[in-house]
């Protein structure tokens, strides 16, 4: 089905995985209404379904191909985007699901539409932040009073068991002033309190300024912003610097006593076989 038959104006759109995906999400839904589509709650209300999808473990895989095999029959337009096409790969998805396009970075969709570009135009795959995240206007869907905020993308650790580098690539962070303003619109429409995701939020700020302690002056910037009441972090890395960070959580009142950290293995050769420090 050729692109330039799209010519709808509804969209449905189901974000499935982490809360890096639902920002991603949410970014996408704002560029699809930029370009005067409206989004729907119910699917039979809309012509394109698109279905954000999780590849990092089996069974996310496994919940990505059984959403996206509910709508190929649909008789809508059906898109299948993120990480499981990056995983698996374009052709192995189209194997198993029936979809109109494919499309493994979301960024290409607004494109693919506006455009009207083949199937095969639309399956490249970049990685990277791109312009939509230096945006500071955007979407919050989690809920009125609290948001997540990506603050990078990708992960350089290369742990054995980890795919994330394979399907996010490599750590790149966003800019200091580009998180600082998104937090600024979000605090002045109501939200209270700021999630910070990325793949290794510990990491943030070393592709861009070379400093392990980028992430404490952030926190520090984020802090003065009026509004702000309250910053949660997630997905940190278990090593040293997670100490300092501890540490500076302790002095800071407006960060939550809680931080999302994988536990570690005891055993030194296992950890050396996963390819994290020991």
């Amino acid at each position: 089905m050729d692109a330039e038959k799209i010519k709808a104006e509804r969209f449905f759109l189901v974000n499935l995985g982490c809360p890096k995906n639902l920002v991603d999400s949410e970014n996408l839904s704002l560029e699809l209404m930029k370009m005067g589509l409206v989004p729907v709650s119910d699917p039979e209300e809309a012509e394109i379904i698109v279905i954000n999808t999780c590849g990092f473990i089996k069974e996310a895989r496994a919940m990505s191909l059984n959403y996206s095999r509910a709508f190929e029959r649909s008789g809508k337009k059906l898109i299948i985007t993120g990480c499981l096409p990056k995983r698996i790969g374009t052709d192995e998805v189209r194997k198993k699901v029936s979809a109109d396009f494919i499309i493994p970075d979301w960024r290409d969709i607004p494109a693919l539409i506006k455009n009207k570009r083949t199937k095969k135009a639309g399956n490249s795959s970049r990685n990277g932040l791109g312009e939509y995240m230096q945006n500071v206007i955007r979407i919050n869907t989690l809920s009125p009073f609290s948001a997540y905020v990506k603050i990078s993308e990708g992960c350089s650790r290369l742990c054995s068991f980890c795919s994330i580098p394979f399907i996010r690539g490599y750590l790149n962070s966003r800019k200091e002033e580009d998180i600082l303003n998104e937090i600024r619109y979000l605090a002045q429409n109501g939200v209270k309190e700021f999630i910070l995701v990325s793949q290794d939020t510990t990491m943030w700020g070393v592709d861009l300024y070379k400093d392990r302690s980028s992430l404490l002056r952030l926190l520090d910037k984020i802090s003065e912003i009026d509004g702000v009441e309250w910053i949660r972090l997630f997905y940190i890395y278990p090593d040293t610097f997670a100490e300092k960070l501890i540490d500076y959580i302790s002095s800071n009142d407006k960060i939550v006593r809680y931080i999302e950290m994988p536990f570690q293995h005891f055993d030194d050769e296992i950890l050396q076989s996963m390819g994290r420090a020991t």
